[in-house]
């Protein structure tokens, strides 16, 4: 049985992996852009009154 050479194996084996990446980050923003489009409301706006800190007593 012929030795196989393992570059091309290290290289299709990235190749595979970063192939799959790419489309589940792509799958991740296509997901997930729309939740983060959205308009920011800040939920504390008045921060002349108020402290740095929120006291939680």
């Amino acid at each position: 049985m012929p030795q196989l050479n393992p570059i091309p194996w290290i290289f299709f084996f990235i190749l595979a992996w970063s192939v799959f990446l790419f489309f589940s980050v792509r799958k991740f923003s296509e997901t997930y852009s729309p939740i983060m489009n959205q308009d920011y409301q800040p939920a504390h706006v008045s921060t002349t009154k108020t402290s740095e800190f929120t006291m939680p007593w």
